[in-house]
C-alpha cells in the first residue's frame, strides 16, 4: 500500500479509543444537521411549488395581469400566508447553511431574507392599491410570511 503520510516531519496521530469515539460523534453531528437542512429544504421548496401550482397568476414578477381575469387566490397555502412562494424561498435559503455546515452559508440566506421581506412589503402595498380584494385578503389573512410571526 502507500506509506503513511508524515507532514513536516511530524510523526502521524495514534487513535485510542477516545479519539474514536470523538470522531463518531463528529461525524454523527453533521449527518443530523445536514438531514435536518436537506429536510427543511425540502419542505420549503414544496411549499413554494405548491403556491405556484394552486395560483395561476404566479409570477416572479410583481404585475397584474388583467388579460387573465387576475383576481386574489385564497386557497392552498395562500391560507395560511400572503406570500407562500417568497417563504419557501426564504425556509430553503435558511436550510443551507444547514445542508453546507457552514456559518459563512448565513450571510448570502440573510441578505436573501432581507430582501424577500422588503420586496413582500413593496407587493402587499401594490396589490392593496391595484388588486381588487386584495385588502379584504389581508384582513383574512393576517400573516405575511409565517403564521403567527409576521
Amino acid at each position: 500500500m502507500y506509506p503513511p503520510i508524515k507532514p513536516h516531519g511530524r510523526q502521524p496521530a495514534t487513535l485510542n479509543r477516545e479519539g474514536v469515539r470523538g470522531i463518531v460523534r463528529e461525524l454523527i453531528r453533521p449527518v443530523g444537521i445536514v438531514m435536518s437542512g436537506i429536510l427543511i429544504f425540502i419542505a420549503a421548496t414544496g411549499f413554494g411549488v405548491w403556491a405556484g401550482a394552486v395560483n395561476p397568476h404566479f409570477s416572479v414578477s410583481v404585475r397584474l395581469q388583467p388579460e387573465t381575469g387576475h383576481r386574489v387566490c385564497a386557497k392552498g397555502p395562500y391560507r395560511l400566508v400572503r406570500h407562500p412562494g417568497y417563504a419557501g424561498l426564504i425556509f430553503g435559503a435558511l436550510a443551507v447553511p444547514l445542508v453546507l455546515g457552514s456559518w459563512w452559508a448565513l450571510i448570502p440566506a440573510g441578505e436573501m431574507t432581507v430582501l424577500a421581506i422588503f420586496r413582500t412589503a413593496m407587493e402587499d402595498r401594490t396589490l392593496k392599491r391595484e388588486l381588487l380584494g386584495y385588502t379584504e385578503y389581508t384582513r383574512l389573512t393576517r400573516y405575511r410570511l409565517m403564521p403567527l410571526l409576521w
